[in-house]
């Protein structure tokens, strides 16, 4: 006999609209207090929480309420929701649809709102909108609040302006790494994290199986021919910069060959610089070829080389370049190997419900093509909106292709990244990965479409190299998630305190001006308890008092830098009190210590950016009795 399903009561929540489940009642009982970050899979009821606590807090202190999401369909999804589960009439959806006269009539008559970001900081600097008596405010698709987005500065000026504020931000993953992560907390004043995953166990219970299949895909003969002579031609100019005195270590990466970039772009080392952006442009015809096609590949280098940049130029004249053209333009004729396993296995699942996401709108319509002749499968393209040089759909086409799919006429959705976030789409049977993503949150995102009401499974189609890597990755940062999110929420200084609080006693700390877009610095400016100067400095980093100066050396810069005895030596003899931090991987880390305790110079090990800041402040705080005494030349290892 199947158990009677409970449902939530409350004055304004219609009955039999919200299913009673514990881990939404705990966590909107949570949320209702404290400015909460909510991390729960795709599928299980972030609405539901967000309209739970949207009831409690208008019910309790009165007041209005705002709901944010960024695209105008997901904004529309949310409203109709709430419309049809809420006990509130004037309930009002405010897009950049809606004319600004019409928008600053229409912010003062409603009690829930639901609105894009970009249209709420808009009216907000216009003076249209007043955010002083909204008890709640909810940010969906949460990870978005870095940078610039607009929910940073929403957040920021609704904490400082609204009388009773309460912040509630719903996303499926927060970020793949501790400094996102934190940037999230921080931006949204989070003073608590709600996390849940499959494997929770008050969750499991609404959830289906959900099955992983790796699928290893050999490249033929000609490909391996092409990829070799590709990685060749990068070990040729690994070679040369080292003759140049940059050595990029023994394995060259896309991060490694941009942080490069960056900081011989700085250096203003032009020769070299141009070399490294050949090199770029060299790995990003690898990647293709590897994980999406001699097609592909090939379009992208004849693009080059029709181009004048002189970097272009470089590449070009590479012998093993030269070799490879008229190899590639041969092998563009041809599908990825991938395409022949697609087929194979939309064949063996026919008559299921698909999902396939790629990350490129050209591989969305080949994959389309491919699919379009075989029997009893119905596809359907789903892609972004037009932008620059690239076709695309308007948010109309996207809403009939989106029917299609749930009303069965299409059966199998092929789609870019657009169909990863936030869209109310039914459950079905199979997800396909065609390529994968390095990002945590898209893998999680993606994953999210199958194994909720039903059984589902996720098949991953691998290149090796890379593509591999990428999904192993992601998997990885999946699983570590959660542990991250308690570390960076016990690293943040989020919280609601008055402006007086957050200037009192400030840690003062002078950063080089070449820093400020780095990590460091931003998570520096973005803590409460330190205050930021920029200024010129030469061959330090950080300037903590005027005795002290920090050196942050990563693997990059090390490489840059050259003869380190000599470097040393220079900051030795400028500077009082040096103090050089070792960040993240570093190669002869024993020999660089020796050098400089050799000259009195201590130096911190830290593992990564927020590792880093907390020894500038403990540096900061501890000063010349721990820095500059008897544990000169030590590695001191950043608790």
């Amino acid at each position: 006999m199947e158990k009677q399903r409970k449902y939530i009561e409350h004055p304004l929540i219609k009955p039999e609209k919200i299913e009673a489940r514990i881990y939404q009642q705990v966590i909107a009982a949570r949320a209702v207090e404290k400015n909460t970050l909510v991390v729960l899979p795709t599928g299980l009821g972030k609405t539901a929480i967000a309209i739970m606590v949207i009831a409690y807090r208008l019910h309790k202190y009165g007041g209005r309420a705002l709901i944010m999401s960024p695209t105008r369909p997901l904004a529309i999804q949310h409203w109709k929701n709430l419309k049809d589960v809420l006990k509130i009439d004037d309930i009002v959806l405010v897009t950049g649809r809606v004319g600004q006269e019409r928008r600053k009539e229409i912010w003062s008559s409603g009690r829930v709102f639901v609105a894009t970001p970009q249209v709420v900081k808009n009216d907000l600097e216009r003076g249209f909108l007043f955010l002083d008596d909204f008890t709640l405010l909810v940010f969906d698709e949460a990870h978005r609040a870095v940078g610039l987005y607009p929910y940073v500065k929403i957040a920021d000026l609704y904490m400082k302006k609204a009388r009773n504020p309460r912040i509630l931000a719903l996303t499926a993953s927060p970020g793949g790494n501790e400094e996102s992560i934190l940037e999230v907390l921080k931006n949204l004043y989070i003073e608590n994290v709600e996390v849940r995953t499959r494997e929770s166990k008050d969750v499991a219970p609404y959830l289906s199986d959900l099955e992983v299949e790796v699928v290893n895909v050999p490249l033929s003969k000609e490909y391996e021919e092409v990829i070799g002579l590709l990685k060749s031609a990068i070990k040729s100019k690994s070679d040369e910069l080292r003759g140049m005195g940059v050595d990029l270590g023994q394995k060259v990466s896309m991060k490694n060959l941009l942080e490069t970039q960056k900081i011989l772009a700085t250096d203003g080392r032009g020769k070299e610089l141009l070399i490294v952006s050949a090199m770029i442009k060299i790995q990003h015809i690898l990647d293709l070829m590897e994980i999406e096609g001699a097609s592909m590949a090939y379009d992208y280098l004849k693009k080059l080389m029709r181009g004048e940049k002189a970097a272009d130029r470089i590449l070009i004249e590479d012998p093993f370049i030269k070799k490879l053209i008229p190899m590639l333009e041969e092998l563009s004729g041809r599908p990825h190997p991938k395409m022949d396993l697609l087929r194979e296995i939309v064949m063996k699942f026919r008559g299921k419900k698909m999902m396939i996401f790629t990350n490129y709108r050209r591989t969305a319509y080949e994959i389309y093509d491919l699919l379009s002749n075989m029997n009893g499968i119905k596809p359907s393209v789903l892609i972004g909106q037009q932008r620059k040089g690239e076709q695309g759909m308007s948010q109309e086409e996207q809403r009939k292709i989106l029917e299609e799919f749930i009303s069965g006429n299409c059966n199998v959705l092929i789609s870019t990244s657009v169909g990863e976030e936030g869209l109310d789409l039914p459950d079905m049977d199979i997800v396909l990965l065609y390529d994968a993503t390095p990002s945590s949150v898209r893998h999680i995102q993606r994953k999210g479409r199958v194994g909720r009401i039903r059984p589902g499974k996720v098949i991953a189609l691998l290149s090796r190299g890379k593509e591999a890597g990428f999904f192993k990755l992601a998997s990885r940062k999946e699983k570590e998630m959660e542990i991250m999110l308690k570390r960076a929420l016990s690293m943040s200084r989020a919280s609601p305190l008055s402006l007086e609080e957050r200037q009192r006693e400030k840690i003062p700390i002078k950063v080089d001006f070449r820093e400020v877009n780095g990590p460091v610095a931003r998570l520096l400016i973005s803590r409460d308890d330190v205050s930021i100067e920029l200024v010129k400095m030469n061959g330090v980093d950080y300037m903590i008092n005027d005795r002290i100066f920090v050196s942050r050396l990563t693997q990059g810069k090390i490489l840059l830098i050259g003869d380190m005895s000599l470097y040393l030596k220079e900051l030795r003899r400028r500077y009082p009190l040096p103090v050089i931090l070792l960040e993240g991987r570093v190669q002869e880390e024993e020999k660089i210590a020796e050098l400089a305790s050799l000259l009195g110079i201590p130096v911190v090990r830290t593992k990564n950016p927020e590792d880093t800041v907390d020894a500038l402040i403990r540096i900061s705080r501890e000063g010349e009795r721990s820095y500059g005494g008897s544990k000169k030349g030590k590695i001191l290892n950043s608790p």
